[in-house]
């Protein structure tokens, strides 16, 4: 097996029994040699690969969708599990926005203000429509980095405010991490 400095290196794979899929960061000071942490944590006989931190993508916002090709030996992005993170984040944010229209179309109901009315209407279904953006975007990126910034690009600002969702990790040469997070809490 070629040498590597644990602290240099991840591991990626799939779990044996889930298919689901995992990175090991291994610790060059637990102890134990690259070939005891791949046996102990992947499993003999288990199909992975050995990157280079710095080599990873760096747009972590999709990380739950990113999956482990074991035939290629190469990481890619399950593009249908991102996108519907990306509808999921929408409709957190979207939700409140739409309660406080609901509350904006009854007191205009009540003042029989029609104009405020359809204002209201229109604003409700612009808003309904925002993950409709997302489910019709057609990807022309290969790579995680790139089909993560075309999904990110469904994100409305304007109305949502910064994507509080977005999350960026970039593995330096010199060991060191510079991540870039934007969640938030939201209650």
């Amino acid at each position: 097996m070629e040498e590597y400095n644990l602290n240099d290196i991840v591991i990626i794979h799939n779990d044996h029994e889930t298919n689901e899929f995992f990175t090991t960061f291994p610790n060059a000071n637990c102890g134990l040699s690259l070939q005891e942490i791949i046996d102990k944590d992947i499993g003999i006989g288990s199909t992975y690969i050995i990157m280079n931190k710095t080599d990873l993508p760096t747009d972590y916002t999709y990380f739950s969708a990113w999956t482990y090709n074991e035939e290629s030996n190469q990481l890619g992005i399950d593009i249908s599990k991102a996108k519907e993170e990306q509808k999921d984040n929408i409709r957190e944010l979207r939700k409140p926005l739409l309660e406080k229209e609901d509350i904006i179309f009854m007191k205009s109901l009540e003042n029989g203000d029609t104009a405020e009315q359809q204002a209201s209407v229109a604003r409700k279904q612009v808003l309904r429509d925002m993950t409709n953006k997302v489910t019709d975007l057609s990807i022309s990126g290969s790579s995680i980095d790139e089909i993560s910034s075309e999904i990110e690009e469904t994100w409305d600002k304007d109305l949502l405010g910064e994507d509080v969702f977005k999350f960026k990790k970039i593995y330096q040469a010199d060991g060191s991490v510079q991540v870039e997070k934007y969640r938030k809490s939201l209650s």
